[in-house]
């Protein structure tokens, strides 16, 4: 009887080891950014805060932790005519502003649009020795035509073997042409490459003139905005962005508004960094067949946000 029943019991272990070794194989990893109203990072999550589906299936958070902190950035500024931030601007914004608020463990890169994409190597973190050369970097003249999305996919390959969260920043305001690569292989390629791709729009809505037709309303931004969001970067709109459309018809409105809504893109750089740093990394259960999965992620604390790649593989 002692026999069976020990034959018995290491049956079933065997049996609990082999779905236990089956459940860990199983798994997959999801990083995301949870954040506040003001764009701070909420700590202290745990699994149990979290719906996790999976082409529309709950699935199971096994396990959590938070991602370390360390960056590898690529930052792409836009130099095109299109875009309305000067360069002295630009300048300011990176060495004075972004780049003293950096880690010492963060690795940095400094681009600018072109054809194809101008881009600096690794550099200091060293705003002051930095300066001099993002200076002469940006004063070149304009550069046309605009490959928005070439050189996003050039910075998201300029980042192929760093460790940790690799970030493409893009200072732009969407208007892309002259492009190999199109929008989506630009989402794509980051999303393989694991790199989320965080925004300072420079773009909203606006009017353009047609020959003997009505003004068109076109939107460059909602490219940038989609960028973002489908491969779990951020989008924060810039003072130009954030102004109407109406009073563009109107002079005296517009200078109004332009006076309320300057733009400011240092502190928003800095707000995007700082928002992406902290984030959690996610254990599911399943799916590994190896196919494309559309996932969903809600962090179910009240007044947050959640921010993550929106497709599995």
């Amino acid at each position: 009887m002692f026999v069976a029943v020990m034959a018995a019991a290491l049956a079933v272990s065997l049996a609990s080891g082999a779905v236990r070794q089956t459940s860990r194989a199983n798994t997959v990893d999801v990083t995301v950014a949870v954040l506040d109203g003001v764009l701070g990072t909420v700590p202290n999550l745990s699994a149990g805060d979290f719906d996790v589906r999976i082409d529309d299936a709950p699935v199971a958070v096994v396990g959590i932790m938070q991602v370390p902190a360390e960056l590898s950035i690529v930052l792409i500024f836009d130099g095109t005519s299109s875009q309305p931030l000067k360069r002295y601007e630009v300048v300011n914004a990176v060495t004075t502003q972004w780049m003293p608020g950096l880690m010492a463990g963060d690795r940095i890169r400094v681009g600018m649009i072109a054809a194809p994409l101008s881009l600096l190597d690794w550099m200091s973190r060293d705003a002051r020795a930095a300066a001099p050369t993002i200076k002469a970097f940006f004063d070149r003249a304009p550069l046309e035509p605009s490959p928005l999305w070439d050189a996003t996919a050039a910075a998201v390959d300029a980042l192929a073997g760093e460790k940790g969260t690799k970030l493409v920043l893009l200072m732009s305001d969407g208007r892309a042409n002259a492009n190999a690569t199109g929008l989506e292989d630009a989402a794509a390629r980051a999303l393989a490459g694991g790199v989320a791709v965080t925004v300072v729009g420079e773009s909203a809505e606006s009017l353009l003139a047609q020959a003997g037709d009505p003004a068109a309303r076109i939107r460059p931004h909602e490219s940038l905005m989609w960028l973002a969001r489908e491969t779990g970067g951020m989008y924060l709109p810039d003072g130009v962005a954030r102004r109407s459309l109406r009073p563009q018809q109107d002079p005296f409105a517009y200078v109004r508004e332009l006076v309320a809504t300057p733009n400011r893109p240092g502190p928003l750089l800095v707000s995007l960094t700082n928002a992406m740093r902290q984030r959690y990394r996610l254990t599911i259960a399943g799916p590994t067949d190896g196919r494309e999965h559309r996932i969903e992620v809600r962090a179910l604390t009240p007044g947050t946000t959640t921010h993550w790649a929106r497709r599995l593989r």
